[in-house]
């Protein structure tokens, strides 16, 4: 009788994180390197400190399911604030997109450390949401989004390049 009391304990406290992680809307999410890669962060200490924190500025449609999950748009290159630009939300509730932005990737950074944020973004997102892994876009600054596009080919399936 315990040992069911303890898992139907533990089942509703998961339950209820899960529930908790699939907020909508728009908000900040807040992570180190390590916590987005693990022990991978350590092949890119170059280019950014492996325990600094790093934002990034999300867009959950309110009509998110787990069930149907969605694409992920990746705004590289994005300064310490950004939002999507007018009128993309509702094209990311209409195609079922989460949108996403790593800020500190803006022109004072270099290339190697914008497109290391833009990459972190999908392990970041994926670590809150069901995603549909064939429908990982990226957009933003046409040579930051194109180069990550290049660099990391096997993640993007698509892109929107920006001038």
């Amino acid at each position: 009788m315990m040992f069911r009391s303890l898992l139907i304990t533990l089942l509703a406290t998961v339950s209820i994180a899960n529930a908790q992680s699939q907020k909508t809307g728009e908000f900040i999410l807040k992570a180190t390197p390590t916590e987005v890669l693990g022990a991978e962060a350590n092949n890119f200490q170059e280019n950014i400190g492996i325990d600094e924190s790093i934002t990034w500025e999300v867009y959950v449609p309110d009509n998110y399911n787990a069930q149907n999950p969605s694409g992920v748009m990746v705004y590289a290159g994005a300064p310490n604030i950004v939002r999507a630009p007018a009128g993309w939300m509702s094209v990311m509730k209409d195609k079922n997109l989460i949108w996403i932005a790593a800020r500190k990737s803006g022109n004072g950074a270099s290339i190697h450390q914008k497109e290391l944020l833009a990459m972190m973004s999908v392990p970041m997102i994926e670590q809150h949401y069901q995603i549909n892994k064939d429908r990982i876009y990226i957009t933003g600054d046409g040579r930051t989004a194109s180069r990550t596009a290049l660099q990391y080919p096997d993640m993007f399936d698509g892109g929107i390049l920006m001038g």
